[in-house]
């Protein structure tokens, strides 16, 4: 950007500015799933369930594969974080 002075007049070059790249869904992060329990302790609803799976089968799934990443939370509620590539794995398997 420069001023002249003696015309008043700025000038102003344009720049180029290049977006980032759009990140990919491994690049996202940690996969959460989600779940709630009625009281007996059987699954009331539980997130990102495979069509070929009823909910308390892949709470099992997911408890077989990936037993230490659930979390508990108060109020009948839980989640598991997987890491996305391995979440995609256990889909695979659970999927075959």
């Amino acid at each position: 950007m420069t001023l002249d002075v003696d015309t008043g007049v700025l000038e102003v070059e344009a720049a180029v500015v290049e977006a980032p790249a759009a990140p990919t869904l491994a690049d996202l992060g940690d996969v959460l799933v989600n779940v709630r329990f009625f009281p007996d302790g059987k699954v009331n609803t539980i997130d990102n369930c495979p069509r070929n799976l009823d909910k308390q089968a892949w709470f099992y799934a997911l408890c077989r594969l990936e037993p230490f990443r659930f979390h508990t939370l108060a109020g009948g509620r839980g989640h598991y974080r997987i890491p996305f590539a391995r979440f995609q794995q256990i889909l695979a398997e659970v999927s075959a």
